[in-house]
């Protein structure tokens, strides 16, 4: 499975990061099912469970999610997946 959100992606301490939503873009005109976890550094907890996303079509995430200092944000789909995620969020800093 491809994925992104390895550990170079892990919130930093002394911050809070609040998703807003997600956008998913299929961009190879194949349809494809995604995943998404949050690890909390020991657990993956599963957000979507094999959403299906159309050939070329876009999927959005409107639900909430806090992450604190080392979590990760988990994306993965097929190994020939070809999409684009969009994630807008609010960092709060208060190092």
């Amino acid at each position: 499975m491809a994925t992104t959100g390895t550990s170079t992606y892990a919130v930093t301490a002394n911050h809070i990061i609040t998703v807003i939503n997600i956008i998913f873009n299929e961009q190879a005109n194949a349809g494809e099912d995604i995943n998404l976890y949050m690890n909390d550094g020991s657990n993956n907890i599963q957000l979507i469970q094999s959403q299906s996303l159309p050939a070329y079509g876009t999927f959005v995430w409107n639900d909430r999610l806090v992450l604190t200092g080392g979590d990760k944000l988990i994306i993965n789909a097929g190994s020939s997946a070809n999409i684009d995620a969009i994630c807008n969020y609010i960092d709060q800093d208060w190092s």
